[in-house]
């Protein structure tokens, strides 16, 4: 397993758990596929500009998750979700470690 940040410029990889994350469960985010399936470039590039996650195992990107900061400056966890072949491991542990704050 390796855990490492996302950068701005990987947005589309960022769009592809995003939207196998909304097809797995649709109802632990606050948004739907169907809607996510239409932003462009630049609101995939806008939902990336907080601290980003993603934890691989052999290359291969199988766990997500993001922090941001609200009114309050108080920072949250946000986009969790873990592959469910790959559940049970430790990927969230590992997620919440790498991120900041």
């Amino acid at each position: 397993m390796t855990t490492r940040p996302l950068s701005e410029d990987e947005w589309e990889l960022y769009r592809e758990i995003r939207l196998r994350a909304l097809a797995d469960i649709p109802s632990a985010f606050g948004s739907t596929l169907e809607r996510e399936r239409g932003f462009t470039e630049a609101d995939w590039r806008q939902r990336m500009r907080g601290p980003m996650v993603v934890v691989e195992e052999e290359g291969d990107p199988v766990a997500i998750g993001a922090t941001f900061e609200d009114a309050d400056g108080v920072t949250c966890v946000w986009g969790m979700w873990t592959e469910p072949t790959s559940r049970g491991r430790g990927h969230a542990t590992a997620i919440l470690h790498g991120l900041p704050g």
